[in-house]
């Protein structure tokens, strides 16, 4: 499973940031509050300024702040 970051402005509907992050399930588990597998599956989660927060320790540098972010995956 590949994890990513994507971004839009915050009234606007066009991809501005997209960055795979190396993440794996089990490391963003804790941040996301997932139960099992069905809760990210070919799911996109609007992401809280606590979760990019945490996000952003695991990866050692910052996401952009002027954008709504979501986190997806696929396979």
């Amino acid at each position: 499973m590949i994890f990513i970051i994507e971004g839009f402005p915050k009234n606007g509907d066009t991809l501005a940031f997209e960055k795979e992050l190396g993440l794996t399930a089990d490391e963003l588990t804790p941040i996301m509050g997932w139960e099992s597998e069905e809760d990210y599956v070919g799911v996109v989660c609007t992401l809280s300024d606590e979760q990019v927060n945490r996000i952003e320790q695991l990866l050692g540098r910052a996401l952009p702040r002027d954008l709504e972010l979501f986190l997806a995956n696929y396979e």
